[in-house]
Parts: structure tokens; sequence; C-alpha cells
């Protein structure tokens, strides 16, 4: 089976999934949509069948299963003009599993309050959501996740809040961590109502591949959002002495990325430059302690 062939069979098995669990329409809380951390957006987001470090609880929770060190980590997206998006997370490996703690909050800064086209204030509109995971490893090759989280949101004055729950699997072939597969799905919840409307969260299936040696990574993705087309994402790391790396990928959402890690003792500095088709592009930092 050539690999065209296979990509488009795996994006259709995306989008019966979808349907069968949750059917198509308009979905509220876009900001459960916006990647995390610098290394796996620089990745072109093809980062589930990876996911070892505190990104993980975001990207498919079973990934946690593979972190054998504590670590906390804190990422920041300047994007949008005012918009920006931070992400604070630590993970305790505990007897062969892991517990992490999330929490991420996204602002669109000051918005000009119009009225028959004059502007008489403004306003502004947050969103955030703190998820508790836990994950354990049923053997040596088995990994499994479960992440549930509370998600609140406000625009001017008007307030919604609801819960979500992301389940992952994750299988590595050569029991080496070298050749994994994962699947991942986030975001099962009831929906989040602003007012009298309802909206449906952004359900995403995603599948996800990964090839990992000691100093480079490759990362190959598909996800299907429930109001969306299917996402391809690819990219990867190479690491110069365990100190430099250097990182690039593509994501048929959102365009190109690149970026660079700087790994020194137990810190990890990283940087994500990404473009995006119609929007401003990105700039995404992310501090990694405990690695």
């Amino acid at each position: 089976m050539t690999m065209k062939k296979y990509i488009s069979e795996i994006g259709m098995i995306l989008m019966l999934m979808t349907k069968v669990i949750l059917g198509e329409g308009t979905t509220g809380a876009q900001f459960l949509s916006i990647g995390i951390g610098a290394r796996a957006c620089a990745m072109g987001q093809a980062y589930g069948a990876i996911a070892d470090d505190p990104s993980g609880i975001y990207w498919n929770p079973a990934g946690l299963s593979a972190v054998t060190s504590s670590q906390v980590m804190f990422c920041q997206n300047f994007w949008l003009l005012d918009m920006t998006h931070q992400y604070l997370a630590g993970v305790l490996p505990y007897h062969g599993g892991a517990f992490g703690l999330s929490a991420y909050y996204s602002s669109s800064g000051d918005i000009p309050k119009i009225e028959d086209f004059i502007k008489i204030g403004e306003y502004s509109a947050y969103d955030a959501a703190v998820s508790l995971a836990f994950a354990r490893s049923l053997n040596s090759q088995i990994g499994y996740g479960l992440s549930a989280k509370y998600i609140a949101q406000k625009i001017d004055t008007e307030n919604g809040s609801t819960f979500a729950f992301d389940i992952g699997l994750i299988y590595d072939f050569r029991r080496d961590n070298s050749l994994k597969i994962a699947l991942a799905i986030q975001n099962i919840g009831p929906g989040v109502k602003f007012i009298d409307e309802k909206d449906k969260l952004p359900l995403n299936i995603k599948l996800s591949s990964a090839y990992l040696k000691e100093n480079y990574a490759l990362g190959i993705g598909l996800d299907r959002e429930i109001d969306s087309d299917v996402i391809f994402g690819l990219g990867g790391e190479y690491v110069i002495k365990k100190t430099l790396a250097l990182r690039a990928g593509y994501n048929t959402a959102h365009s190109y990325s690149l970026g660079f890690g700087i790994c020194w003792q137990k810190f990890d500095l990283s940087y994500c430059f990404a473009p995006n088709k119609d929007l401003d592009a990105s700039h995404r930092l992310s501090l990694v302690y405990g690695r």
C-alpha cells in the first residue's frame, strides 16, 4: 500500500469515527485547539506519539506513561496582535505511571465596543482550562492515559463553563521507545453554553506515529476535528551534542514551522515560529525543568 493511499484511508477512518461519536456541527471553546509547546508546534504538531513532557497532558495523556522524572513546564504563545496564550503544567512519575496537572489561559486583550458605528468603550474575553491527568504503562509496549478538565470562558459580561475528558493510548512496536503509534480522543464533553445557546466542544481524534533515536525524532500525525477537514502534520528534530535541537515541520491547517531548543543541565528552553495561512504568525516560547 502506498503512503498516499494509507494516509487517505486513515483520514476516512478518522472522519467516520468523529461522526459516530458526536456528529457534525459548529463548535465553541476553540482555544482548546491551539497547540501547546514550542517543541511540539515546531514539529508540525505531529506530537501525539511523543508527548513525553508536561505538554503531553494536552497532546495525548498516554504520553506521560514514558515520563521518568518530575518535570515542570511553562509556555507562552504570542499570537494575533494583543492575544496571548499561557500554559503551566507539571508531571510527577508514580509506580509505573504518572500524574499531571496543567492550566492554560488565553486572553484577547482589549476589544473596542462599538454601538451605532461609535466606540463607546472596551471589553475583554478570556478562556481558561484546568486539567488533571493520569497515565500508566500496562507493560513494556502499551501505555494509556486519561485527562479530566474544567473549562471556563468569558466574553464581556457573559460567562460559560463545562467539563471534558481526553483519553489516549500509545503502543511501542519495538519495546525500546523507538517506534510508536498513538491514538487520542480529545474534548469529550457536553458542550459550553452562553446565554441560551450551547455549542459543542471541538472533539478531536488524533492518530499519530513517531520514530525516536538518541539524537533525532520524526513524527507524523492526522487530526480530525468535528467541524473541520482532516489535518496532516509532519515534523522532525535533530539534536547536536545533547545541547542544541533543530526542528522543522509542516501542518496543513497552519503552514510550515521552524524552531530550536537549548538544553542545559535540567533546563530545556525552546522557541517556535509558525506563520499562519490566514492570520498573524505565532511565536512560542517554552521552558521545561526536569528533563
